[in-house]
């Protein structure tokens, strides 16, 4: 059997110029397949990408008109404050019924609740639907800082409340000297001409609020870092070195005024320069 005969027996394989395209076909077709692909492909890329952006338009427009009437601060709340009110300090906040409830700023929040340097911004929360928490710091008066002819209240952050002329006017406070004060404003911190100063004050400060004796003393003089000096109440002067070890230097000044005190002794040098030990010296 020849091989034109194997073919043949092939049902359906008759001459294979039958199974050729037409010019026609194949005009036809590639026209009609890239215009298809090409009209399938536009859809693919632009009906998403429309639809998207419709998408977002649409929800910022309901973002917007949500915020501006259905999601208003509807409340403030104050955590924090002891003798400011509430009302005073979310007015100063700037928070109030017409704000919308996402469009806080919290910047813009900070800086106005310390406008009062007795405010110190904290923190703010949300909290649905519409009530907004502020968390502040009422600042304390702890002594008054002397520099360059002016005296300044001061909170344990040498933070400056106001500026004052008459210490003895109501204020029991200890006096600050040698801070070497180089500017000072209201709801700034003191800002000193030698390193460190700062930080001794804050340092002696917070050990005296701890073992809450900051009224005892009138006067704290860090003009030395070496040889810093507490001037008691009751006339004694007291040296506690440098601003190393204060609880037990302080404390155990406390305890040796109070044993003086009980056997009549007043005024006097009192070194604790070693913590756990004094000596007394009269005048």
């Amino acid at each position: 059997m020849s091989k034109q005969d194997d073919y043949q027996n092939y049902p359906g394989f008759d001459d294979a110029d039958d199974f050729l395209p037409t010019e026609a076909d194949l005009q036809h077709g590639t026209e009609g397949t890239y215009a298809d692909q090409s009209v399938w492909t536009g859809k693919r890329r632009i009906r998403p990408l429309m639809k998207l952006i419709m998408f977002l338009l649409v929800a910022g427009a309901l973002f917007v008109v949500l915020n501006a009437t259905l999601l208003k601060i509807r409340s403030v709340r104050v955590n924090g404050n002891r003798t400011i009110p509430a009302s005073t300090i979310a007015e100063l906040a700037g928070l109030n019924r017409d704000m919308g409830y996402f469009t806080v700023d919290v910047a813009r929040v900070r800086e106005g609740v310390e406008q009062n340097p007795y405010l110190k911004f904290v923190d703010l929360r949300k909290q649905l639907p519409g009530t907004v928490v502020l968390f502040v710091k009422e600042r304390a008066p702890c002594a008054n800082v002397l520099g360059g002819g002016t005296m300044y209240l001061v909170d344990e952050d040498a933070y400056v409340l106001q500026t004052i002329n008459d210490v003895k006017n109501g204020n029991t406070l200890p006096v600050v000297i040698g801070m070497q004060v180089s500017e000072a404003r209201p709801g700034s911190q003191v800002i000193s001409s030698r390193p460190g100063k700062v930080d001794e004050y804050r340092a002696i400060i917070e050990e005296l609020l701890l073992q809450g004796v900051v009224n005892q003393f009138t006067q704290i003089d860090i003009t030395d870092s070496d040889h810093i000096y507490l001037r008691h109440t009751s006339g004694y002067m007291a040296e506690l070195g440098t601003a190393k070890e204060l609880m037990a230097k302080i404390g155990t000044l406390r305890a040796v005024i109070s044993a003086l005190q009980a056997d009549g002794l007043m005024n006097g040098y009192i070194d604790v320069t070693i913590p756990g030990e004094a000596i007394y010296s009269p005048q």
